[in-house]
């Protein structure tokens, strides 16, 4: 799990929403597209608890079991929303998915070929997974294999 964390807050102006300190420092950890950014004071104390929850949510997350079925329908219905393509321009469709280990979180996806997806398609299903499982701060990795 990834929290950014940004000292020196106490220096930025009051509304940091819109700052482009924060925007600036979103697009330099694009990678890091489901790591939360909390800007911290260590002098004032600035929301230093409010990382340190971030840290309780994140790992209470982690740990909580997912259903298996449920999370099967979620990618399919996520693959339905947009057709994916592998590297070779096919049509991604798993025979089907597995969670090979929540920490770190790796989806194993059963295929009849073990070419990956396109990376703008794979950053996609990362991002939708992220948002449906509420994942913020948990990275997402992917595992295509070839099965019979």
């Amino acid at each position: 799990p990834v929290i950014i964390v940004g000292n020196k807050a106490d220096l930025l102006p009051a509304d940091t929403a819109s700052n482009k300190f924060f925007i600036q420092a979103r697009a330099r950890f694009n990678s890091l597209y489901f790591a939360p950014f909390i800007p911290v004071s260590a002098l004032t104390g600035k929301n230093i608890f409010q990382m340190l929850d971030m840290v309780d949510t994140i790992t209470a997350k982690i740990d909580k079991k997912i259903q298996l079925n449920q999370f099967n329908d979620l990618v399919k219905k996520l693959l339905r929303e947009k057709k994916l393509t592998t590297s070779d321009h096919r049509i991604f469709s798993p025979k089907f998915i597995s969670i090979e280990s929540q920490r770190p979180f790796f989806v194993k996806f059963h295929c009849k070929t073990s070419l990956k997806l396109k990376p703008a398609d794979e950053m996609f299903l990362k991002k939708r997974l992220t948002q449906e499982l509420q994942f913020e701060g948990i990275p997402i990795f992917f595992k295509v294999s070839a099965s019979r």
